[in-house]
């Protein structure tokens, strides 16, 4: 009897958190959550970059294959069994061709019947040729695709490389030719021996590149 009556006269205390402890926990929440979106911010920003880079380099390959393989394109204007070169055009700005700048880039076809005689960036044997197919010129037929970066990705920089010394240009034409995989690395009527695209996020603060060699190997550089 005395147990019971004891037990029924227990003050009645609650469990709880008080105020300050609440307002603990939710500033702890805040600060982690604050910390996965910026962590998740900077994922899909390399995770979009390193697609991007990606994409460079398997258009360049693109490129390759279709230079190396195809015998001729299939349009009324071209002669049948004639090689034409198969190119990429890199630009930092749209001076020298229109539709092209540091956001985007164009796979081609040359549209100029071949000389082996004469050096691809001399006599239309490159993307910013003069012929009446011109991929920059109304009822043309050159441009075989544009590609555009994501979400405000674009070109940093284009080096080119002569005897290791490494040099800023403001465009790069990059071309094939049946039989060899040799890739023709031309800017300003120049020809290199290899090619850097380097390419960074909108922020500026990460970038990737890819390199090519006259030889054409592609390669991926994380740091460049």
């Amino acid at each position: 009897m005395f147990k019971s009556f004891f037990q029924n006269n227990k003050p009645n205390k609650k469990n709880g958190f008080t105020l300050l402890e609440l307002l603990i926990v939710v500033a702890i929440m805040v600060i982690m959550l604050s910390i996965s979106l910026f962590n998740y911010h900077k994922f899909g920003k390399n995770v979009e970059l390193e697609n991007d880079i990606y994409t460079v380099a398997l258009s360049i390959r693109e490129a390759q294959v279709y230079g190396v393989n195809k015998a001729s394109r299939e349009t009324q204007t071209i002669e049948f069994g004639k090689d034409y070169r198969y190119g990429i055009y890199f630009a930092r700005t749209s001076k020298n061709v229109t539709g092209v700048d540091d956001e985007k880039f164009i796979i081609y076809v040359d549209g100029l019947r071949d000389d082996s005689t004469i050096e691809p960036d001399t006599q239309g044997e490159r993307f910013t040729d003069l012929g009446s197919d011109n991929c920059t010129k109304s009822g043309n037929d050159e441009c075989y695709s544009q590609l555009i970066f994501n979400k405000g990705n674009k070109i940093k920089n284009i080096q080119v490389n002569n005897a290791g010394t490494w040099s800023d240009v403001d465009y790069v034409d990059i071309s094939f030719k049946r039989p060899d995989p040799d890739a023709f690395i031309y800017s300003n009527h120049i020809k290199y021996g290899r090619a850097r695209i380097i390419v960074e996020d909108s922020n500026g603060e990460y970038q990737k590149c890819v390199e090519i060699g006259a030889a054409g190997d592609i390669s991926i550089l994380i740091n460049c």
